[in-house]
């Protein structure tokens, strides 16, 4: 074996050990983050710590994708991360049951508890001048001073949504 050949040898071994070492921290890195999503859609937290949460509402819209909801939780500081919030809604027991309309969610809240009150149907009538507003025995929101009575369309409507989780409760147990 003349020099040359033995310099291309050692620099074709040099190529072959350093390809093995990026292909290590690659896989090191995608297992890392791997672990890390799988972590957090099981075990989510909130954007704050208790007792010191900030109350925002929310509009979710009748068509609207989950991303979309997602994105806009995250423009109002209520998830860190899009993408896992929709692997969250997927893998949740309220995959697929949003329900339109708005909302006042907290950054206390996890994941899974705001997809609870999107998926509950409890919406929040949103008075633009009430300052004070207190929650009903409907769960709807009323200004001080408003009238608490409900419209018979939503109530109609939040029984029909209650009546269809009953039934796909009914079903899943069977």
């Amino acid at each position: 074996m003349n020099s040359k050949e033995a310099g291309m040898t050692t620099i074709t071994a040099i190529i072959k050990v350093l390809v093995a070492i990026i292909v290590v921290i690659l896989i090191v890195k995608l297992a890392t983050l791997s672990y890390n999503y799988g972590r957090e859609v099981f075990n989510q937290s909130s954007m704050a710590s208790e007792g010191n949460g900030i109350d925002v509402t929310i509009t979710y819209l009748e068509g609207e994708s989950v991303k979309e909801l997602a994105s806009d939780l995250k423009d109002a500081g209520l998830i860190d991360d899009t993408f896992l919030f929709v692997i969250q809604e997927y893998f949740s027991e309220y995959h697929g049951l949003e329900v339109a309309g708005t909302y006042t969610l907290s950054t206390e809240m996890t994941p899974d508890e705001m997809l609870e009150v999107i998926a509950s149907g409890t919406a929040t009538e949103v008075n633009e001048d009430a300052s004070d507003v207190e929650d009903n025995e409907n769960g709807v929101g009323t200004a001080e001073g408003e009238d608490a009575t409900t419209d018979a369309s939503t109530e109609s409507a939040s029984e029909e949504s209650l009546d269809d989780m009953e039934d796909e409760e009914a079903s899943d147990g069977e």
